[in-house]
């Protein structure tokens, strides 16, 4: 995995996150990441951060920083790597393998970037245009087809985007409710990526997709993008 670097920020003694990722001081730069935050670009600085994780095995910290990295724009085919590997160590529910249709369009909604739906909305916006000025009447059913995808697809990318996106930091078992004094329900392993009602319970977060993992769960234990 491969840093970047566009800043002079140091340690007391001199050494720059460079020279310590370079070295495998991989903890000590984390910490000049995170006493120098204001001295990377955010997206750089989260990426940064998920490659030192990474290189430390751990994971859901990893998958949280590349993650927000991506929200925040940066785009790099170093990033989508580095994403990758993290996700083939991530031993958890993932809403792409749901067995629940409805999660994995969810999944499709959160993936989509901006761009890649704007152009899919685009096309299907000209198609209905040519259509109406086209098509004979028996093809009014491919017409009502294609105003009903492109609803569809406004809606799954959109309407996730309503409640909170989370990654899961460390194991966590689930409650029946917001409270320790609630049954436990599933252990949620690290690195899993969770859709949450956006209203807490006194730092209590419900998840609400995957639908596998449906429970209460602490906020200490989520890292939100």
């Amino acid at each position: 995995m491969e840093n970047i670097t566009t800043t002079n920020a140091t340690k007391p003694n001199g050494q720059s996150f460079e020279e310590l990722y370079r070295g495998k001081q991989f903890k000590a730069a984390i910490d000049l990441l995170l006493s120098q935050k204001d001295q990377f670009k955010p997206a750089i600085f989260h990426y940064n951060l998920g490659t030192c994780y990474a290189k430390l095995e751990e994971w859901g910290a990893a998958r949280f920083n590349f993650e927000k990295a991506k929200s925040l724009g940066f785009s790099h085919s170093m990033l989508n790597n580095n994403l990758n590997v993290v996700l083939q160590k991530i031993d958890t529910i993932e809403l792409a393998n749901s067995v629940s249709l409805f999660d994995r369009t969810i999944d499709w909604g959160l993936s989509t970037s901006r761009d890649l739906f704007l152009a899919v909305e685009l096309t299907l916006f000209l198609s209905i245009l040519l259509a109406l000025k086209f098509m004979k009447k028996q093809s009014k059913a491919l017409l009502g087809f294609l105003s009903l995808f492109m609803i569809l697809t406004s809606l799954f990318y959109f309407v996730p985007r309503t409640y909170n996106v989370a990654i899961i930091l460390e194991d966590s078992q689930t409650l029946e409710g917001p409270s320790n004094l609630f049954a436990p329900k599933f252990l949620v392993k690290k690195g899993a990526r969770v859709i949450l009602e956006k209203e807490a319970k006194e730092n209590w977060f419900l998840i609400k997709y995957p639908e596998q993992l449906s429970g209460w769960v602490h906020k200490k234990s989520l890292g939100f993008y």
